[in-house]
């Protein structure tokens, strides 16, 4: 059994099932007697994340402007590129010559000697822009009630979202939602923002069926410069992601012990936590995004202590472990840059 505040907080559910985005606790928080207190735990024996380490082919994402000529692609939001092309023997506008035929001399020139050059300006240099789109990759699991429920409010109030401002949205979701599928696309340049829930661990965030898809030390540093990360998980704001700091990701917001929610207010609950999500689509720093993250806990903690009933105090309670434990570069500097922004990736 929790003993301390948890303890405390947790002993006074009135009645009201829990629900938690964690694996492998089992039993029950709160008493011997589990009908006195009724746990709504969906939660199954932990499995070790074995430690495996995944190999893949290197790819690069080039896009060809002239012959001869690579423009790379670069992170973050539509980026406008411009580079200069070299000079090319068509730019004068003479035709090149064609194989066995010679230019006609020019009367008044010697032969075997140069013509002088002309004064004048050089012709402009060729410019070339291209434009990105900027893309968050959603990485959802959904293959059992706890996950399933935050899935459905993403897919209805979260991607939509990021489409409406501008964003393309990647989705490994599902049965999809695993490291060999995940990977791949996270290692693409324009992949600017990493996304999603799932069951989480303090070194592992986990997908379907709880395929490990980022574990501390195995993945490649490809699909973490650079790159905004935020996971609606419990636990991996402990080790995983400090882990993702170090190995070039801009900004990372968690939870560093489990998250929990009611299920008759689950909704309230996704909503504050989303709210990172939103305050990214809409610009703003990491400083910036966690203080409307903590100013909508709060609207929602102070609403159900005003009505004075039991139950909403106990929820309210709860909204208030769960701010707590989240984590952000507002919070520690080994979550990542407090300007860090989507815009200017």
């Amino acid at each position: 059994l929790l003993t301390g505040p948890e303890g405390r907080l947790k002993s006074r559910m009135l009645g009201n099932p829990l629900v938690r985005f964690c694996e492998g606790r089992g039993g029950n928080w709160l008493s011997l007697d589990p009908k006195e207190h009724p746990v709504y735990s969906t939660e199954q024996t932990r499995k070790i994340v074995s430690d495996t380490l995944y190999n893949f082919v290197e790819r690069e994402f080039v896009l060809k402007v002239h012959t001869n000529t690579k423009l790379p692609l670069s992170l973050g939001r539509p980026t406008r590129i411009e580079m200069v092309s070299k000079a090319s023997s068509t730019r004068s506008g003479r035709k090149p010559s064609k194989p066995g035929k010679k230019l006609a001399k020019k009367p008044g020139k010697k032969p075997g000697k140069k013509p002088a050059k002309r004064p004048g300006k050089k012709p402009p240099l060729k410019t070339v822009s291209v434009t990105m789109d900027a893309v968050v990759l959603a990485i959802d699991a959904n293959f059992d009630p706890v996950t399933k429920a935050p899935f459905e409010y993403r897919e209805k109030n979260v991607y939509p979202y990021f489409e409406k401002k501008g964003f393309t949205v990647i989705r490994r979701q599902g049965s999809s939602a695993r490291r060999a599928e995940v990977a791949p696309q996270a290692r693409k340049p324009n992949v600017v923002y990493l996304t999603g829930v799932g069951h989480g661990f303090p070194d592992s965030y986990t997908g379907d069926n709880l395929d490990p898809i980022f574990s501390k030390g195995h993945f490649r540093r490809e699909e973490s410069e650079g790159k905004i990360v935020h996971f609606l998980s419990c636990e991996t704001a402990a080790g995983l992601g400090p882990h993702f700091v170090t190995n070039g990701c801009r900004a990372y917001f968690g939870y560093s012990d489990e998250f929990t929610y009611p299920p008759i207010l689950a909704e309230v609950f996704f909503e504050c936590d989303s709210e990172i999500d939103r305050g990214f689509a809409d610009g703003l720093t990491a400083d910036e995004v966690f203080q409307k993250v903590r100013a909508r806990f709060q609207q929602h903690i102070d609403r159900l202590k005003s009505t004075g009933d039991g139950g909403d105090l106990f929820n309210a309670s709860v909204l208030e472990v769960d701010l707590r434990l989240l984590r952000a570069p507002s919070t520690g500097m080994e979550f990542g840059d407090l300007n860090a922004k989507l815009e200017d990736g």
